[in-house]
């Protein structure tokens, strides 16, 4: 008997031994994610396991056990364990964690205790865009911001608005806070440059293009006035909340992080130049259309070189002429004749492929009472102009520290290295080489001819473009050779000799310290600063058609702001709580403008320097002061976490404003409904909230408004300092720009949390405009200061994001975006009677159009001479073959979109992901200088061949359109009659600015950990990514209707555009 029991009892051990095996799996989320430290347990034991880095486990079970994964924020999912040896958990994040948010000062709340729109993206979204500007980073991301502006211009300018323009001639972008740090984020353009004029002034970007995406960990845009009323004057723009990366919230101890990306950029977006005739002019006193001339008894064709146009005659490759590169008489190619052929080597070949080398570093460290993060980032960008570079290195640190358990310590800083040489000028000046290519130019030239060849023997400038030879008129024997420019130096030799570089340094950072009174009372106190340097020199040489000229520039910029905040948090019962802060901030901000300028051009060619200055130099300061006090204060009641009130107020004392009328007050009230707590079956709407908000924020003057001061002028009166009267008269009794906002919107997560909806509707007016009109002169002012008129924003915002398939391994996950804008100027200045006294503020404009703000139009509104319509809806054309165009300049459009958005799409595949972005931009308009000057210089492919019909220099072009009577148009007119008289006609050249573009494709994949285990890396991602790939859809043609050349107000209006890019590269992330 015993031996039967033993026997029955060995056998069951046996049996139970051969049931259990080691099995094992990966714990990821529902976006394919690993999961490291989530906990996989025998259901109703202690037996368990934590999942690794990569989300994976082992653990030993038998059959038939169940096993349960869980993860904090994520809800439990058990598996029942069966034959099979691998098994993979999906966490859904659980329906009943509250989403946290970002506000105002940096305050963490719930979202459902938000009652205005704040919108999120995260700091790898931007950093992945591989973008030197963040704000292009942002395009197609996030509903009521609106990106004007494409990297083209190396180091170039991006303009954002949120939800539309509030002032008529203020700024109306953004506040940028990086750890709540306020960031200058001015453009020194002036109005000429934005225009597409300014002299062959540089762009030299935004100055939030600073900040380093490597460094962001997350960015939290806040829209309305009820979202920034804390922020009072400063935030009627709306904020851009940044927080940096940290150690804090990883692993404990020392962990550091390597990227490294490689880009290349090509040029996109040029604009054709016809092939079928040549530069020049027809000459019509001979039968080939070109000058003649005989030298050393040889006679020679030649075109007219001193034409910037395509005009000429016809090519034919049997036709030998003197091209413009065959005058040097010590050239081995002197009197050399060539074909009268298109060029080989068209003006894109002018154009390198620019590099991009991003290389970051980052190391981190936590333990039990503080956290540190400390990064480099090096970024190497040469341009696709010839010769230009810009290079930038940012240090960044982040650390907090405990004192005790009550007293926090903590500190950032960012310190950014700009260096850049040979930027590309901008607009409508012999400096930009685009001026030339696009709209004054002569088809047959070939570039590689124009790179060989920038300078002659005799150490002159050789350009397309001389005053040409000397030919006696009567016996047309040649006399000489006039080697000197007649409109346009050679772009290579541009390149090469004229002076651009610039440095900036940067320093901004602040330092916190945080006491916790009790649980429920906390006090804050910080100290942040904003300062840079930045050194500009630029210079041409005597030998350019330009007057030679040499200056320098320094500014220096300084903001620094102290904070103290009283923070209380607390839960009255099972049913109220409440949340409330009161603080105070005291801002002081200066800027200094040094400039040194040559006057009268140069001494000594090629010598940059001011004591080279022909005549007495111009020297020029301005300075710049101001300062804000503030008080403000923000309390949230909750009742049973589903309604809140939120009521906030901050005080300004301006100092740019009459001190008898400088305190102006900004309230802000909010209300949220988390309706999704009253149902009982939460499957479908997880969570639902609406919200209503009302605020109001302000928008203050400029220093230096209030009182007239004489202004110093040149030149000098004899050996004395000359002083004149402003031109313009200010206004002591200056109020501040006032703007009234109400929103009202809801969320929805939906499906257990696989779709995201956050919808939004706003209306804000601005009131008492700051602007100047005109005076008459016997007052002794042009114009005078004044408060009058307001501007009126309206439209809806649309958030989705969803995840249409979710699979184990698998899963598809699609976002989108909408706003309509809608940006409408109420009234400029009325009288005592109701009646308008001004009605309209000319911002300039070009040869053909201009850009107003005008009562009853949109904003930025583009006016012009417009075709005249039948009554049929067809152009009318006259009996001379030409458009009929209305007597006076009309409204065209308005540089304001209606509508703008973006589509995303990701796929996810165990370690590999595909992501797209799209956006676009419906309405708005835009003004082509380019292609106006592009048709009247006979360049642009229209001038020979139109509507179908080939070669319509030699037989005519018929317009679309109908005559008088509503008959289709017959008559013929030639192509160079209509371009070069009607030119001064906008609409020709107005084109609606609507656009879709292929925004970014990126493929990445994450080796698994299990290839890796052997070697000391925790993670390596390697990624394929490609930006700005292409424009799918755009009424403009062939340029980008998205280019700017300035971040201020002025826009719609291109002249001499700097080619949109099209980038390709490669990344690699190492983590250790």
């Amino acid at each position: 008997m015993k031996k039967l029991f033993l026997s029955i009892i060995l056998a069951l051990i046996g049996f139970s031994v051969t049931a259990q095996k080691t099995i094992t799996g990966v714990v990821n989320d529902n976006s394919g994610i690993p999961l490291p430290g989530a906990t996989v347990l025998v259901d109703g034991t202690n037996q368990g396991v934590t999942s690794d880095f990569d989300g994976n486990f082992s653990i030993i079970v038998s059959q038939g056990d169940i096993l349960v994964a869980s993860y904090v924020g994520y809800s439990d999912q058990k598996i029942t364990v069966g034959s099979q040896d691998q098994y993979s958990f999906i966490l859904s994040p659980d329906n009943e964690l509250e989403e946290i948010v970002v506000t105002a000062l940096g305050s963490v709340k719930e979202d459902r205790a938000v009652g205005y729109s704040i919108q999120k993206v995260d700091g790898s979204t931007l950093s992945n865009a591989n973008e030197a500007n963040i704000v292009n980073a942002l395009q197609g991301q996030i509903a009521g911001v609106q990106i004007q502006g494409s990297p083209s211009a190396l180091g170039g300018s991006s303009r954002i608005t949120i939800r539309g323009s509030n002032s008529f001639l203020g700024n109306n972008q953004p506040l940028f806070v990086v750890d709540g740090v306020p960031i200058d984020n001015r453009n020194f353009a002036d109005s000429g440059q934005a225009r597409g004029f300014g002299g062959g002034s540089y762009d030299y970007g935004n100055m939030a293009a600073d900040i380093d995406p490597n460094n962001i960990e997350s960015m939290n845009v806040l829209k309305g006035a009820a979202a920034t009323a804390l922020y009072g004057s400063r935030g009627a723009n709306g904020v851009i909340l940044i927080q940096t990366k940290s150690g804090r919230g990883g692993k404990k101890g020392l962990g550091v992080t390597v990227n490294s990306s490689i880009s290349f950029d090509d040029v996109n977006n040029l604009i054709p130049i016809q092939q079928e005739y040549g530069g020049g002019s027809i000459n019509s006193g001979t039968t080939h259309g070109f000058s003649e001339l005989i030298q050393d008894g040889t006679t020679y064709l030649y075109p007219n070189y001193a034409k910037d146009g395509s005009w000429g005659p016809k090519f034919n490759p049997n036709t030998l002429v003197r091209h413009w590169d065959s005058w040097d008489p010590n050239a081995a190619n002197y009197k050399e004749t060539r074909p009268w052929v298109a060029p080989e080597n068209g003006y894109e070949t002018f154009f390198e492929t620019g590099t991009s080398i991003n290389n970051s570093v980052s190391l981190t460290g936590s333990n039990d009472e503080g956290a540190f993060r400390m990064g480099y980032t090096n970024l190497d960008q040469t341009g696709t102009f010839p010769n230009a570079q810009l290079k930038r290195n940012t240090v960044n640190l982040n650390s907090s520290y405990n004192l005790t358990d009550k007293f926090t310590a903590s500190l950032t800083m960012n310190y950014v290295n700009t260096t850049a040489e040979n930027r590309n000028p901008t607009g409508y000046d012999n400096s930009n080489a685009m001026q030339g290519f696009t709209q004054w130019w002569q088809s047959q030239l070939d570039l590689d001819r124009l790179r060989n060849n920038q300078d002659n023997s005799l150490g002159q400038q050789y350009t397309w473009n001389p005053i040409g030879p000397v030919v006696d008129t009567d016996t047309r024997q040649f006399i000489s050779w006039n080697n000197n420019p007649r409109f346009f130096d050679n772009p290579f030799w541009v390149r090469e000799n004229f002076l651009q570089g610039d440095v900036r340094n940067r320093l901004f950072g602040n330092a916190n310290l945080s006491y916790k009174i009790n649980d429920d009372l906390s006090v804050t106190s910080q100290f942040s600063t904003d300062w840079y340097q930045f050194s500009l020199i630029e210079g041409t040489p005597i030998r350019s058609v330009d007057l030679a000229r040499y200056s320098e520039t320094e500014r220096r910029f300084q903001e620094t702001n102290n904070d103290i905040r009283l923070n209380y948090n607390k839960d009255i019962n099972d049913n109220f709580q409440v949340t409330a802060l009161v603080g105070a901030n005291r801002m002081k901000q200066f800027s200094r403008r040094s400039s040194m300028n040559s006057s009268g051009g140069l001494v000594i060619d090629d010598f940059f320097n001011i004591d080279n200055s022909k005549e007495s130099p111009t020297v020029s300061t301005f300075e710049s002061a101001k300062s804000i006090n503030s008080v403000y204060g923000s309390v949230n009641f909750g009742y049973q976490d589903m309604l809140f009130l939120d009521l906030s107020a901050r005080n300004d004392w301006s100092s740019t404003l009459p001190e008898e009328n400088n305190s102006y007050f900004y309230p802000a009230a909010s209300v949220s409904f988390a309706f999704s707590e009253l149902l009982k079956d939460k499957k479908v709407i997880n969570f639902g909230k609406l919200r209503l908000s009302v605020a109001q924020a302000g928008n203050d003057a400029d220093p230096y408004r209030l009182n007239d001061v004489f202004e110093n002028t040149t030149p000098l009166f004899g050996s004395n300092p000359l002083y004149r009267v402003p031109q313009s008269r200010q206004n002591p009794n200056l109020v501040n720009e006032l703007t009234t906002e109400t929103e009202v919107g809801f969320n929805l997560r939906m499906f257990n949390n696989r779709l995201f909806i956050d919808a939004a509707y706003y209306d804000r007016t601005t009131d008492d405009q700051i602007f100047n009109v005109q005076s008459p002169s016997p007052t002794g002012y042009t114009s005078r200061l004044l408060n009058a008129g307001s501007m009126r924003n309206w439209g809806w915002e649309l958030q989705a994001s969803g995840k249409v398939i979710q699979k184990q391994d698998f899963t598809w996950s699609v976002g989108l975006n909408l706003t309509q804008i809608n940006n409408e100027v109420l009234e400029l200045l009325k009288d005592e009677n109701g009646e308008s006294v001004v009605e309209n503020i000319n911002m300039g404009g070009t040869w053909a159009a201009e850009l107003r703000i005008q009562e009853d139009l949109p904003y930025m509104s583009i006016f012009g001479q417009d075709y005249v319509y039948h009554e049929n809806g067809q152009r009318i054309v006259g009996e001379n073959g030409a458009y009929e165009f209305t007597p006076d300049r009309v409204f065209l459009g308005s540089a304001i979109a209606d509508y703008t958005g973006g589509f995303s799409t990701q796929f996810d595949y165990k370690g590999f992901s595909l992501s797209a972005l799209f956006d676009f931009q419906v309405g708005g308009s835009l003004h082509s200088t380019s292609l106006q000057w592009s048709k009247y210089s006979g360049m642009h492919p229209e001038t020979i061949a139109y509507n179908g019909e080939t070669d319509t220099r030699a037989n005519g072009m018929v317009l679309e359109g109908v005559d008088a009577n509503g008959n289709p148009n017959t008559t013929r007119i030639d192509p160079q009659t209509y371009y070069q008289t009607y030119w001064r006609r906008a609409a020709p050249n107005v084109y609606d600015a609507s656009f879709l573009k292929f925004r970014e494709l990126r493929l990445s994949y994450k080796i698994p950990r299990s290839l890796i285990q052997d070697i000391a890396v925790e993670d390596i991602t390697l990624s394929l990514f490609g930006r700005n790939l292409a424009i799918l859809a755009s009424d403009v043609p062939y340029i980008d209707p998205q280019i700017v050349t300035s971040a201020g107000n002025i826009q719609g209006l291109e002249n001499a555009q700097i080619p949109s890019t099209r980038t390709v590269g490669a990344n690699l992330t190492l983590k250790f």
